[in-house]
């Protein structure tokens, strides 16, 4: 399948940039890149050719590179890094309307860092909707070729400010539905966007990355029209208690290889530690709904973006791999209602590079 994409930016003017310097934004700015099935004649042709990976920051790809040289990225390597992804192609008719997975990132990602991820949903006839963050994430590209950098406030924040930590997850939340507000107009307009009105808005999941996972996690507590949900390694010890046995859809929570209380504690302070922990043991105790947490061997908590690719870590592909055969027959089970694809996938453990756990984190097979 042709892989689509093209970019957008919403505003929400109801509202203030909680990472922004100072006052400087009274509105919030939500850029998003929407990956969809494109016509197999979208490619190849004149018009319309498959992107690099440098091409995913245009019309700032420059100042983008700039950027991730300084965090010992190789431009060059990027700039040869194939997508096989084609910008504004025109969308294919088959499957249409798509279901549609929003994606939050996160902290600090940028939103086209997870294009392993949306890829493979793409393939399964998804629509999948990536949202920025302007000053939070470390770079975010505006569709007028605007590079807005992370902010001083946002780069500078500690592990216990818990009023800014808050304050973003709040807004990712907002994000999210804002965005979804958004997607039911196009589909009652002819919007500028390609896939306008090719949404099935009654097949919504909600998908996120760390504190992005934990957005989602807060957002399926808050909207209905979300249907379930895929948390990658969230960060549980933001979730407040009030939220937890809010929602009771299917949910899948994908864990990196560390997940007992020991390991754990090994790798990150206590005061991370210990309410990550808690948050754990709040929400699977709590949870109504179909819950499966599984932990991918040899993750850590960067293998779930295209971060490690960046750095030409080829270990983390058949890692990627394993995320997208749950993740993909996980939606096709519970969000599309086709057949026991994700259940059958279980039941192949151990012979899988991947565990089910229970809420210490230890294998519960």
């Amino acid at each position: 399948m042709i892989i689509g994409r093209c970019i957008h930016l919403f505003r929400d003017e109801s509202r203030w940039d909680a990472g922004a310097p100072g006052k400087s934004a009274k509105v919030r700015t939500i850029p998003v890149t929407l990956f969809y099935p494109a016509h197999s004649d979208g490619w190849p042709g004149d018009s319309v050719r498959p992107s690099s990976y440098a091409d995913l920051f245009a019309p700032s790809s420059e100042k983008a590179l700039e950027l991730l040289a300084l965090m010992g990225v190789d431009p060059d390597y990027m700039k040869r890094m194939e997508t096989g992804i084609c910008e504004n192609a025109e969308v294919s008719e088959a499957g249409s309307p798509f279901p549609v997975v929003l994606f939050s990132p996160a902290f600090g990602v940028v939103k086209d860092m997870y294009t392993y991820f949306a890829k493979e949903l793409v393939n399964r006839g998804y629509v999948v909707v990536t949202l920025g963050s302007p000053y939070e994430s470390i770079f975010s590209v505006l569709p007028d070729g605007r590079l807005v950098r992370q902010s001083e406030l946002v780069s500078q924040i500690r592990n216990n400010d818990k009023e800014l930590w808050e304050a973003l997850l709040e807004q990712r939340v907002r994000d999210l539905l804002f965005v979804l507000d958004r997607l039911e107009d196009w589909n009652h307009s002819n919007g500028t966007a390609p896939i306008s009105m090719r949404f099935d808005l009654t097949s919504v999941a909600v998908a996120g990355h760390s504190l992005g996972g934990a957005g989602a996690y807060v957002a399926l507590s808050r909207d209905s029209r979300l249907r379930t949900g895929i948390l990658l390694d969230p960060s549980f010890h933001l979730i407040r208690e009030e939220y937890h046995g809010r929602a009771n859809v299917p949910l899948l929570i994908l864990r990196e290889q560390n997940t007992t209380a020991d390991s754990l504690k090994g790798q990150m302070s206590d005061e991370v530690a210990l309410p990550l922990i808690e948050g754990v043991r709040q929400l699977t105790d709590s949870y109504s709904g179909f819950l499966s947490m599984v932990k991918i061997i040899g993750a850590d908590h960067m293998t779930f973006s295209d971060v490690p690719l960046h750095y030409q870590n080829e270990d983390v592909e058949a890692k990627h791999v394993t995320i997208k055969r749950l993740a993909g027959s996980f939606l096709d089970q519970f969000l599309k209602h086709r057949g026991s694809s994700y259940s059958d996938l279980l039941s192949l453990e151990p012979a899988e590079p991947f565990k089910s756990t229970d809420r210490q984190g230890d294998s519960s097979s």
